[in-house]
């Protein structure tokens, strides 16, 4: 890859050039777990559930995305306005970018069976994320 800001090029006509071709990708993969351990019992008469989970999320994310200088194809009305690359990219719009991404958890939720049906709820969790 050739790679030249546009007021550096010298060896094409710059009313020729009167197009870009841009091009990005992204590359995305992802995993993570919990698990749980839930333990039952009775409380002052209540039913109660007591449950205790960790997990973690691990993410990689890649980008690229680049301008190559073109060609527009726009001249006739028959024209189908598309773009040939000239084989020179803009290293002034040139995006590299690896982003690596980590979150553990810790959960801890506590459920009392009340009367009539009802059940209280009370939940809480820590996630701790670090994005490199």
């Amino acid at each position: 890859m050739k790679t030249i800001g546009l007021s550096d090029l010298t060896s094409v006509n710059a009313e020729d050039i009167d197009g870009t071709r841009n091009t990005g990708a992204t590359d995305n993969s992802s995993y993570g777990f919990t698990a749980q351990l839930v333990h039952l019992d009775s409380f002052n008469g209540w039913e109660n559930e007591f449950i205790i989970g960790i997990g973690a999320d691990k993410a990689k994310i890649d980008f690229a995305s680049d301008s190559e200088f073109a060609i527009l194809h726009n001249d006739t009305i028959d024209d189908n306005r598309s773009v040939s690359g000239i084989g020179f990219f803009d290293y002034e719009s040139m995006v590299r970018t690896k982003n690596r991404y980590i979150t553990l958890l810790f959960i801890l939720v506590n459920s009392i069976k009340l009367d009539n049906g009802l059940a209280l709820n009370i939940a809480g969790r820590y996630n701790k994320s670090r994005i490199e």
